[in-house]
């Protein structure tokens, strides 16, 4: 189900139905060249990909978010948030 694709604090924040771009992490089965141009289809912007836990930092509007979580290749989408060391 797409729904459970989004993380919870991800789906608070489209909830509020801000219009600014939102930066993502989005987990993909396979990081590569088709799916960097299906986010690009979508509106997204890829910043980076990764390949060892495949995914991609990438902006975007929060409005095509639910479209990306419907795409059965994307298998989560979280914001791309600061990361504070201990």
């Amino acid at each position: 189900m797409p729904a459970k694709k989004i993380d919870p604090a991800l789906a608070a924040k489209l909830a509020s139905r801000s219009t600014a771009p939102l930066a993502l992490i989005i987990r993909v089965e396979q990081a590569d060249d088709d799916a960097a141009a299906a986010l690009a289809a979508l509106g997204f912007a890829v910043h980076s990909r990764t390949q060892l836990l495949p995914s991609f930092a990438a902006s975007g509007p929060g409005a095509a978010v639910a479209a990306l979580a419907e795409q059965p290749w994307v298998l989560a989408i979280e914001e791309d948030r600061p990361v504070q060391a201990l």
